[in-house]
């Protein structure tokens, strides 16, 4: 099975038949950015009990991926938001077969959302996320203290994406990678744009 890090991004946004152009018509999303929580860091009471789930444990305890569920498992994830973490599952499947969704830990608060962001555009099969000022500074400040780990690009308790930091961005950019085709990117781009608040 594939780590988090080769999750395939897909994003099942539809958009109106209206004129793309126009901002108004494009969905508005609910994004965030998160911070990560490695494996070996949660409570073993927590993983204990996700032992008696349909979980497939993955095996590399230093990655936030805790395991694998059926894409038709109805396991209830928010039940551990309580416990001082997070679990979100990915929006699209991990292996071959299109059978397993692939389970990380995330900080349960939001690091950035919708109000950082000042616009997005597409770039090949990518879209630029460019924060305002503010969103801009915790980018930077989220960037600088997970060096080494991932963090995850959320929209309605989805993840889209977890990269690896490599370092601290300034530049106020991050940037959603691998969508799967340009129409994904561009729906996903005006949904981002249209959910930013006014």
């Amino acid at each position: 099975m594939k780590t988090a890090k080769q999750i395939a991004i897909v994003l099942l946004v539809i958009l109106c038949a209206c004129n793309s152009n126009e901002k108004t018509h494009a969905p508005k999303v609910n994004f965030g950015i998160y911070e990560t929580i490695n494996v070996s860091e949660i409570p073993s009471s927590i993983l204990d009990s996700l032992k008696t789930t349909q979980i497939q444990f993955e095996e590399n305890l230093q990655q936030p991926t805790i395991g694998y569920i059926l894409k038709d498992d109805p396991l209830n994830l928010n039940v551990y938001e309580n416990e001082g973490l997070k679990l979100a599952k990915t929006i699209s499947t991990v292996d071959k077969e299109g059978k397993y969704y692939a389970v990380a830990a995330l900080k349960p608060t939001i690091a950035i959302d919708n109000a950082d962001i000042q616009k997005t555009k597409v770039k090949d099969l990518n879209v630029e996320i460019h924060f305002n000022l503010s969103g801009a500074n915790k980018w930077a400040e989220v960037t600088k203290k997970n060096v080494g780990r991932n963090v995850a690009f959320v929209i309605y308790d989805r993840i889209y994406s977890m990269p690896l930091v490599n370092g601290e961005i300034r530049i106020g950019l991050a940037i959603i990678a691998g969508l799967e085709n340009d129409s994904i990117a561009k729906a996903l781009s005006e949904s981002l744009n249209a959910s930013i608040p006014e």
